[in-house]
């Protein structure tokens, strides 16, 4: 698998934005290949003017000076830019091809947070990308301003809530989410603190192995309850930047997006969620 490519499935919505905001940061960050992939039903044309602008948007962010030239984003950034229109009428099979024929490390996608199922994802389309594609996923909520700024490119991921339980073992998330967060921090010069929440009772907290990352900090909070209710609690308490959540590969992600904790979490937060395959 690609370790260093963006895919950013697009309906070229307002909602989907922001995602894009913040697949073009972590591109740039990790110097990755981004993906911009729009599926077209109608089979009508490529929708090459209708793609987010990514020169433009470097531009404004100040990585690129103005008039720069379209190979200045690989040349001077090292990030390749790749824009894809699919003409299938099935959009979930369309973006599941080409995840299998070209894989990503991280997948962004627009979410319309406390009011419903994803923009972009419509129906039984979430349900099937979530159980099949096997993808680190972003969900980045319409209305939120996220950790990444449209307007600038700034980034503010100081506080990172990890909801753990003993299953799905929270270890593979954790290091991914360290590694996540110290490309953060060493980019910002902030430091950024991930913060692990177990539901249940202190004795059953479950044993974990701390990645050692620069600037990267943990801690323990325990809560009694709900599980999905206190995520959002702490979430809310605490001012996350995002929620990490693991979910469970070998179930081929099924409660993903149906009737799941994750899913629970997903429909209510106001914050970015990333969903991480174990």
């Amino acid at each position: 698998m690609n370790q260093r490519t963006v895919l950013h499935p697009t309906d070229f919505s307002r909602a989907s934005e922001l995602a894009f905001a913040h697949a073009l940061a972590y591109a740039v960050a990790r110097q990755a290949k981004l993906v911009l992939l729009h599926v077209d039903k109608d089979k009508k044309n490529d929708h090459w003017m209708d793609f987010p602008a990514v020169r433009s948007t470097l531009q404004r962010w100040g990585y690129l000076q103005e008039n720069s030239h379209r190979e200045d984003v690989f040349e001077k950034l090292g990030v390749l830019v790749k824009k894809h229109t699919i003409h299938k009428s099935n959009i979930t099979a369309g973006i599941l091809n080409y995840i299998k024929e070209a894989p990503a490390s991280l997948m962004v996608l627009a979410s319309e947070g406390r009011e419903g199922v994803p923009r972009l994802l419509h129906g039984s389309i979430a349900e099937s990308l979530a159980r099949h594609s096997k993808v680190m996923t972003l969900f980045v909520p319409h209305g939120s301003q996220g950790f990444v700024s449209l307007q600038d490119g700034s980034v503010s991921l100081q506080r990172i809530l990890c909801p753990i339980d003993k299953t799905p073992s929270p270890n593979l998330m954790l290091e991914r989410v360290a590694t996540h967060a110290g490309m953060v921090a060493q980019a910002t010069g902030q430091a950024v603190e991930v913060q692990l929440l177990y539901v249940g009772k202190e004795p059953n907290m479950p044993a974990v192995n701390l990645p050692e990352v620069p600037m990267v900090y943990w801690s323990e909070i325990i809560h009694e309850g709900q599980v999905a209710e206190e995520i959002l609690t702490a979430s809310d308490r605490f001012n996350t930047d995002m929620i990490a959540m693991a979910t469970q590969t070998k179930h081929r992600l099924k409660n993903l997006i149906h009737g799941s904790t994750t899913e629970k979490v997903l429909r209510q937060t106001s914050c970015p969620l990333l969903a991480v395959p174990t």
